[in-house]
């Protein structure tokens, strides 16, 4: 009997154990891959797939409520096609299918090839008369034809309205993007005199005449083995960077001819209107420098001597890496998307899927994008009116929107971007989309905890690490940060940016934002609180919060801005944005305020005006609901005279310090009431430390009636940090990190 109930004891506690495992694991099915794997095996740990495709094929044919976990085992997946997942793929709602790194393994998906490191060569004694003394015996070469590669892309324009494009192949060592050879290797050269300004598109002139000006530097004539140089720089406008192709090089003369015109033509006089040369062979004469010989198919390139070069790769595939289409309820997790012209990952439709936890870098393109793009447009014209959306491409996005700003863009619904890492992408960090302008149905697509940064390798102009547009998506506790132009353009209605830091960014461009939007009176309802804008901007034009040209009613409330750009606050002609609970340390400006739409910009917010507004109220039927009662006043737009003057802008229970001049501009424009302006160090501060002192874990100020405390939460860095809990209102006890990286980093 006691051997009985022994072995009965010994089969529940059996049964006991498994219920707990399968609580512990969801019960969920499981594939597995492996570069190392087959497409003929079974997809278990021990008999795993070769491809994604494979696997995810097997997982259509699984019915599991529980979910599916797909195994990438360690190494690199080399994709020569987009990997596509549309509706048939789609997992449960509370069930994912997910695609993950096996734990504690590293995977990498790659558009690329990987070198072998005995294809490296050293140069030639010919070879080596090509360059610099001093470089050339550290300069190497590939023999890519050898290795039968042929496919080297081409050299692209690129600049303000031109299309997204895709980038030439590419070098990376050591998971490092290589940059083509140019002068300077760090500066620009200011134009010279214009003798030929070149058609102006800007103007309605597509001719595409190029430019020709005059050079002072004796450089260029050294210039004789590159066949296909090209320049880049701010050839007129601060805000517009193109890069063009050289026609003639006149070194005798000293002039350069462009093959194309620019949006603005071309222009001097100005301390931006400055360029460079790049594609050259003679100017490799810097770490991470190549130059490609196109006739030949030979690679140049410069590494660092005295770093072991462990891994070379070239990148290779134009496509997204991978295309949601559709799908829902799908995750990558711990997965790295690197080394590829294009771009990253493309969102379509679907929901509730999730990128968690992932690195992209080293791509030509775009990091990840929600929603469709449009045909490449080449007249540079920034209105394209008539065009179609297309999947996984662009295109001319940024004339379709300006011209179509109601448009839906099909993103899809409750897709999150968490956890990330996006750095050295082409053409900027995501393209946030989702939402509906004309019902003001809310997309609720999310970047949360993202650190974007050097995302401007190639294409500079209008290209931001978060494009979000749409309604009702978030963008939280991220870092932006190292970019020539702005971290957040903005479009759309009600979309919320908190807890977030921005530094490093505008550090090339004049009149620009670290946050740009504008021109559109009917996007309205959004909100950016509790963030840290510090140390961006340069010797020109640069902003913190930019609401250009006739912006309307935006929130900013309990951020700080330190060392914040030329002006940390530039309202543009707009009306109804509320300044509330912010600090202001250490700025030329705190606030500007303009009444360009009775000045400068008087024609533009009249009916059929340069800026579009009649177009782009009617688009949203901005006279009857939604938008008639959730923006009172909005419809009496065009009844209200003193809608051309900048009104109803409320500056209230802020602190200023170290501010030299408060307000640009007239106070009749605001509202300025219960503000702080501090003589002396304020409480907060440490003045010997450049640094914010706590009290209880916050930034506190009691001298000022209704100021809130600022909070600082946590110590972890920033990109680690979990992201807040879910906010409903407008005042919250939770701060982003303010002190860890402000000012003398505590």
């Amino acid at each position: 009997m006691i051997i009985k109930d022994k072995i009965l004891f010994r089969f529940l506690l059996f049964f006991f154990v498994a219920f707990l495992i399968i609580q512990e694991t969801g019960a969920k099915e499981t594939i597995y891959i492996s570069p190392r794997g087959s497409d003929n095996n079974n997809g278990t740990k021990d008999s795993p797939f070769q491809t994604l495709e494979k696997a995810r094929d097997h997982a259509r044919k699984i019915n599991s409520k529980d979910g599916i976990s797909i195994y990438l085992r360690e190494g690199q997946y080399l994709i020569t096609e987009t990997f596509v997942l549309n509706e048939d793929n789609s997992g449960l709602e509370n069930t994912p299918i997910v695609f993950s790194a096996y734990p504690d393994e590293q995977v990498s998906i790659s558009g690329g090839l990987s070198i072998s490191l005995k294809s490296i060569e050293e140069l030639s004694d010919v070879e080596q008369k090509n360059f610099n003394n001093s470089a050339s015996k550290y300069i190497k070469k590939i023999n890519l034809k050898k290795l039968g590669i042929s496919d080297f892309g081409t050299l692209k324009y690129v600049g303000f309205q031109r299309p997204y494009t895709t980038a030439p192949l590419e070098l990376f060592i050591n998971k490092k993007a290589f940059e083509l050879a140019r002068y300077p290797n760090k500066e620009k050269i200011l134009m010279g005199e214009i003798i030929e300004p070149g058609s102006f598109p800007s103007q309605k002139d597509f001719s595409n005449k190029g430019g020709k000006f005059t050079y002072n530097d004796v450089r260029p004539s050294n210039w004789k083995n590159s066949p296909d140089i090209w320049i880049c720089g701010y050839f007129n406008k601060g805000w517009a960077e193109d890069a063009v192709q050289i026609s003639e090089l006149d070194t005798i003369h000293k002039t350069i001819t462009t093959a194309q015109a620019t949006h603005y033509g071309f222009g001097n006089g100005a301390p931006w209107k400055q360029w460079y040369a790049f594609n050259i062979l003679e100017e490799i004469d810097a770490i991470g420098e190549y130059y490609l010989d196109r006739e030949k198919g030979i690679l140049y390139f410069y590494p660092d001597p005295k770093k072991t070069i462990e891994t070379l790769q070239i990148s290779i595939l134009e496509e997204p890496m991978v295309a949601l289409e559709g799908v829902s309820n799908i995750t990558f997790s711990n997965i790295t998307f690197e080394c590829s012209r294009g771009m990253g990952i493309y969102i379509e439709k679907g929901s509730n899927n999730k990128i968690d936890n992932c690195t992209i870098r080293n791509l030509g393109g775009i990091g990840i994008c929600f929603g469709k793009g449009v045909e490449s447009n080449y007249s540079m014209w920034h209105e394209l009116e008539e065009t179609k959306l297309i999947s996984r491409n662009m295109g001319s996005l940024h004339a379709y929107v300006y011209a179509n700003t109601a448009a839906n863009r099909k993103a899809g619904k409750n897709h999150t971007v968490s956890n990330c890492h996006i750095y050295n992408v082409g053409a900027g960090g995501i393209i946030l989309d989702g939402g509906d302008r004309k019902s003001l149905q809310p997309g609720k697509n999310q970047v949360i905890n993202c650190k974007i940064h050097d995302f401007n390798r190639i294409e500079k102009s209008y290209r931001p690490g978060i494009w979000i547009q749409g309604v009702g998506n978030k963008i939280a506790n991220c870092e932006i940060y190292n970019a020539p132009m702005m971290a957040i353009w903005l479009h759309g209605n009600e979309h919320v940016i908190e807890y977030s830091e921005f530094h490093d960014v505008v550090s090339d461009m004049h009149d620009q934002g670290a946050i740009y939007y504008g021109r559109n009176p009917s996007e309205r309802g959004n909100v950016i609180q509790y963030n840290y804008f510090h140390d961006l901007g340069n010797e020109h034009l640069s902003v913190s919060v930019y609401h250009d040209d006739g912006a309307c009613d935006m929130t900013v409330h309990g951020n700080v801005f330190y060392k914040a750009g030329s002006m940390p606050v530039l309202i543009g002609g707009g009306n109804d944005h509320t300044y509330t609970n912010n600090i202001f340390i250490d700025c030329p400006i705190g606030i500007h305020v303009d009444n360009r739409k009775q000045g400068w910009a008087k024609g533009s917010g009249k009916k059929g005006g340069a800026w579009q507004f009649e177009k782009r109220l009617n688009a949203v039927d901005f006279q009857n609901p939604p938008y008639s009662t959730r923006y009172p006043g909005i419809a009496e737009y065009w009844k209200n005279e003193e809608l051309k003057y900048p009104k109803n802008n409320r500056i209230e229970n802020n602190i200023f310090f170290g501010v030299e001049k408060l307000i640009d501009g007239q106070k009749e424009w605001m509202t300025w009431d219960e503000n702080q302006i501090l003589e002396t160090v304020p409480p907060f501060w440490d003045d010997s430390k450049n640094q914010f002192k706590l009290k209880n874990g916050k930034i506190v100020f009691d001298e000022l009636e209704g100021f809130e405390s600022i909070y600082y939460v946590g110590g972890e860095p920033l990109s680690y940090r979990k992201p807040p809990r879910d906010r409903t209102k407008t005042v919250s006890k939770d701060f982003i990190e303010v002190v860890k990286y402000a000012c003398g980093k505590v």
